[in-house]
């Protein structure tokens, strides 16, 4: 596991991903080593001194030019500073942080995303697709619309050099993006059940908003008999635009 540093950086570009999602990406020394599904720290200067926010990295660790997050903004003292951001602009980072890693083993594993809850497993695929992993993940992305899935051109991509991709997005309203399938309503057991028929002998990593993670898990748990130890999750603080 890489020991976690901190660095002053800079904001290279900013991606525009929905109306309200954006991916930050900094330049990134040579010592910034981490491993797919983990975090960082990202510090933003204010008159007071420092304004601190936990991130996913939506980046890969094989990307070597820059370290991405991707974050909803919303009307938060930090997202706000977040919006502010110009490229040259300096940041802190302190890195890496977190056990939420997959690269490849066991063979077989699902990811369940909610939200925003996607980057993670974007980084994760992205190191299983660069490096032709032989593994068989499946993904169920879930969003309230078709319009809110992120990095969808990626995973069809990725798919290409990643045979064992199988990508399924579940939303309740707005269009479905090429290149996977889709299911329209919310994820449920059924569902669960009816895409992945060996739940009972698969991990499962879960991401997304506190409440979503704590649904999901107990309906794994209570419905479909999966064992605990069996769900490894990351839940997202201040989701819903408190952060």
């Amino acid at each position: 596991m890489p020991e976690p540093i901190e660095f002053d950086s800079l904001l290279l570009e900013t991606v525009k991903r929905t109306e309200d999602i954006w991916s930050f990406r900094f330049l990134r020394p040579p010592e910034a080593e981490f491993r797919p599904g983990q975090f960082f720290q990202l510090l933003l200067p204010t008159d007071g001194g420092w304004s601190a926010h936990y991130l996913s990295f939506s980046s890969s660790p094989r990307e070597n030019a820059f370290l991405e997050c991707t974050k909803r903004l919303s009307g938060s003292d930090y997202s706000r500073l977040l919006r502010g951001l110009r490229p040259g602009d300096e940041v802190r980072i302190r890195m890496p942080m977190g056990k939420f890693i997959y690269e490849g083993s066991p063979e077989r594993v699902v990811f369940i995303a909610g939200g925003i809850g996607i980057t993670p497993f974007r980084s994760i695929i992205a190191t299983l697709a660069a490096g032709r992993v032989p593994c068989r993940p499946t993904l169920l992305y879930c969003a309230r619309s078709g319009n809110d899935l992120i990095f969808t051109e990626d995973f069809a991509a990725f798919s290409r050099r990643l045979p064992g991709l199988d990508t399924v997005y579940f939303a309740e309203t707005g269009d479905f993006p090429s290149g996977g399938r889709g299911r329209r309503g919310r994820l449920t057991p059924e569902s669960v059940g009816e895409e992945i028929p060996d739940y009972l002998r698969v991990p499962f990593y879960l991401c997304g908003p506190p409440a979503m993670v704590e649904a999901v898990e107990n309906a794994l748990a209570t419905e479909l008999s999966v064992d605990k130890s069996a769900i490894i999750k990351e839940s997202l603080a201040g989701y819903g635009g408190r952060e």
